[in-house]
This record gives structure tokens, sequence and C-alpha cells, in this order.
């Protein structure tokens, strides 16, 4: 599954040619992209949705439940190519999603997510890395708990206000 705005820094069409691999060796498996953006309609063709077998993506504008869509995909691949910390990649962790994403500003900010990284624009490393978390069940499911755990541990609201206040109450003793 992927969630977001369909624009080149998204990496859409990286995963888009990726799937073409995956679904060749898990050919039950769908794609879902959901969102819309400037790129939709290009992103939609036939030859970009993975050509004969382009029936395996759909393209659904938005999801009323993010966090219900992210918690029932087996993956959540995220492959920007250019990115700060992602919301939906908070929100997979929060759904205890399994995770695929590009290293890339970021996506390194979630420690002990469970998260895979792979290089932005790899093709092959997205596939494998996809391929990878598919073929494994029980290390899906320990992904998505060390997501949750991460998602609650180092960003709750809570957690991250009371740093904030301890980091200005250093930087205002520093100035004295």
């Amino acid at each position: 599954m992927f969630a977001g705005r369909l624009h080149r820094q998204r990496g859409v069409n990286v995963l888009l040619t990726a799937w073409r691999e995956v679904h060749r060796r898990f050919p039950e498996a769908s794609l879902a992209v959901v969102r819309v953006g400037p790129e939709a309609d290009a992103l939609r063709s036939p030859a970009r949705s993975g050509g004969p077998s382009g029936h395996t993506v759909t393209f659904s504008r938005h999801s009323t439940r993010a966090s219900d869509a992210l918690a029932a995909a087996d993956v959540v691949v995220l492959p920007p190519r250019w990115e700060g910390l992602s919301l939906v990649l908070l929100e997979a962790m929060a759904a205890r999603a399994c995770i695929v994403a590009t290293d890339v500003d970021g996506a390194g900010e979630a420690p002990g997510s469970g998260t895979t990284l792979v290089a932005p624009g790899e093709v092959k490393g997205l596939a494998d890395a996809a391929i990878g978390r598919l073929a494994d069940a029980e290390g899906r499911a320990a992904a998505g708990r060390a997501a949750r755990t991460a998602a609650v541990t180092e960003f709750d609201v809570r957690e991250t206000r009371d740093r904030v206040r301890r980091l200005y109450v250093r930087m205002l003793r520093a100035g004295r």
C-alpha cells in the first residue's frame, strides 16, 4: 500500500515499476495507491501501473479511515525521492504497519521502528525489500509491533512537547 500525494517527489513511479517484480513473485498480491495529485492520471495508465498486471494496482482518492487502511496493509511502502519526517510514516507506525521506505531525511528519524530502508530511486532495492517483507509474516508482525512501540514512545505529542521545553530551558540558561 502507498498513501500520499501523487507527485514526482513521492516516487510512486518507482514503486509502480518495482511492483512488476513484486507481483511476479506474489501474483495474488495487489497494490493500493491511496490519494490524488498532479501525476494521478499519468500514474494510472496501464503502462505505468504494471502493464498486463496493471489490474493488480488500484487507485483511490482518499481513505476515510487512513489508520484502518494502513493497519490492514501487509506492507506500507513509502518511496519518496526527498522528504522530511512523513506524517504517513508516523501514521503507519501508530497503526502497527510493516514499513518499507526510502532512506531520506525523516525516515531515519524513526528509531526502532522496524522500518526497512532502501536507497531513493532504487527500483530493485524497493522490490527486494517489499518481497522480503511479504515473504516473512512473522517478521512483518514484529516490525509492526516495533513501529507501534516507537510511535508511542518516540513521537508521543506530550513527550515531544516536554523535549522541546527542556531544550528551550537549556538554551535560555546557556544564553545567560
